[in-house]
C-alpha cells in the first residue's frame, strides 16, 4: 500500500467554502493595495541598514524574493494544477 501526503494546496482546494472565500478576497482592491505596502515596506526595512556587505546583500536579496514568490503563490492558491497535455509525434523507432 503506498500512502501519499497531499500537498498543502491539494488540502486547501478540498475545503470548498475556503477556496470561495479566499477567491472572493483576491477580488479586493484595498488587499492588493495592502500586499504592496507591506513589500515596500520590507523593501524599506532591508535598504535601511549602513555598511552592507555582499553576504548581506544576498541574503536581503532572497529576502525579497521569498517575499515574492510567497505573494504569488497566495495569490494562485485556488489554481487546480494542470497536467501538461502529451505530446505526439516524437516517438522512439525502437527497431534497428
Amino acid at each position: 500500500m503506498v500512502v501519499t501526503t497531499p500537498s498543502p494546496q491539494a488540502r486547501f482546494l478540498a475545503v470548498k467554502h475556503v477556496v470561495d472565500a479566499h477567491r472572493e478576497l483576491l477580488q479586493r482592491q484595498d488587499l492588493q493595495i495592502g500586499l504592496d505596502y507591506a513589500q515596500n515596506q520590507l523593501v524599506w526595512n532591508l535598504t535601511m541598514g549602513d555598511g552592507i556587505d555582499g553576504n548581506t546583500a544576498v541574503a536581503r536579496h532572497y529576502m525579497l524574493k521569498g517575499a515574492c514568490e510567497f505573494q504569488r503563490i497566495f495569490k494562485t492558491l485556488t489554481e487546480v494544477p494542470k497536467a501538461p497535455a502529451p505530446t505526439k509525434g516524437d516517438e522512439m523507432d525502437h527497431k534497428f
